[in-house]
């Protein structure tokens, strides 16, 4: 399944989004952007698909996701009311000369990290989500450095986990494949059980050349 693109756009004179989310504005179907994007879940719990990588979310988590890696959170019930705090950003925000200054190797160093996306779970965000809310409120400069300060503090993190390992330059490669089918299958059917002998006879495979299947795409996608 080919993801949406997405564009949120940016309000006065500011040079970048931070604004929250809550349901029914929360839900967007898998998609993708050219933006990074810094979340922190306030209300809701569910499964979340980015790139190749599906696992759970809660309250409190702390997402980073590269430029144009695909995406979608589910919430755990469907009429569960869900809230978001969302940060979309440039990559290019800074320029190569803000980000080569020696000050700042951290956060770039955490940006070339985050192409494969990264987490912090609730547990381990510590004040990260309360910096990331008050982001939206802020105005001019301070609005910047908080920006900032949440990258540094999450560069810092000894706890963060590194989720997909998808190569977003060869995803579009495989927009009509069959490892999408096998996506848009899974999200749609979320979060009833799904069989590995259902998968595969979902792409025409017998399990054990499915298994194998799925190694081969895993090695292309590393």
């Amino acid at each position: 399944m080919k993801p949406l693109i997405q564009k949120l756009p940016v309000a006065g004179q500011n040079s970048f989004v931070a604004r929250t989310y809550t349901t029914p504005h929360y839900e967007t179907a898998w998609h993708q952007h050219k933006e990074v994007e810094l979340i922190v879940q306030l209300k809701g719990s569910g499964m979340c698909f980015i790139g190749n990588y599906v696992g759970g979310f809660t309250e409190g988590d702390v997402f980073l996701l590269g430029s144009n890696l695909p995406h979608e959170f589910k919430k755990e019930c469907k009429g569960a009311r869900c809230s978001v705090m969302v940060v979309h950003f440039d990559p290019q925000l800074w320029g190569d000369d803000f980000l080569n200054l020696p000050e700042n190797t951290e956060i770039k160093f955490l940006l070339k990290q985050s192409l494969g996306a990264v987490k912090l779970d609730a547990h381990h965000a510590g004040e990260l989500g309360n910096t990331l809310i008050r982001m939206e409120n802020a105005r001019g400069f301070e609005r910047f450095t908080l920006l900032c300060l949440c990258l540094l503090n999450i560069s810092r993190s000894k706890h963060k986990q590194t989720l997909s390992t998808l190569d977003t330059a060869n995803f579009a490669t495989l927009a009509d494949s069959k490892i999408n089918r096998i996506f848009e299958y899974t999200i749609r059917h979320f979060p009833s059980q799904i069989t590995l002998p259902e998968i595969a006879a979902l792409v025409s495979m017998s399990v054990s050349a499915f298994c194998r299947f799925l190694s081969e795409i895993q090695k292309r996608l590393m």
